[in-house]
């Protein structure tokens, strides 16, 4: 008989899924085997991780661990016929400015440097050609305005007829 994945029978999902070594199946759910002992703790009577540790720190360190009761949520109202739920915008995160390195961009010397300003190698010296090699394939990036490399992409960027 092989052993049942508690992701699985928990939460109804596996992050192995079909690959997963263990048997998926439905029932009740499966507590996760006990915590052991804190070595740091057990010799140094200390540990770096404090209340953060996921393992014991003594015989009577148990209450940590221990379930506690969840609190059940509010139930929400119901949609009306045709409303659909509200989608929510992702703002783009925001890049930081990658930290310069004090070598020279051999892609840059060879003129195939994509990057541009962006890049985090020195192109020295400064006035080498930039031979881009274009390719047969429209740039979806650009189509939706976020090419990071401009006149240097090696895709065709076509304005969208609206």
């Amino acid at each position: 008989m092989t052993e049942i994945c508690r992701a699985f029978r928990n939460t109804g999902r596996c992050r192995f899924g079909d690959a997963c070594s263990f048997e998926h199946s439905e029932g009740e759910p499966i507590e996760a085997p006990p915590r052991g002992q804190c070595h740091d703790f057990a010799e140094n009577g200390t540990c770096d991780y404090g209340t953060r540790c996921k393992f014991l720190h003594g015989d009577e360190d148990g209450s940590r661990f221990e379930k506690k009761p969840r609190q059940p949520r509010e139930p929400r109202a119901p949609r009306a016929e045709g409303d659909e739920a509200p989608k929510k915008a992702r703002k783009p995160k925001a890049r930081r400015p990658a930290a310069k390195l004090d070598e020279v961009c051999n892609n840059y010397l060879a003129g195939k440097c994509r990057n541009g300003d962006g890049c985090r190698r020195l192109h020295e010296p400064e006035g080498v050609e930039q031979v881009v090699e274009k390719i047969d394939e429209v740039c979806e990036m650009y189509k939706v305005g976020r090419c990071r490399f401009g006149d240097l992409c090696r895709r065709v960027h076509e304005e969208t007829e609206q």
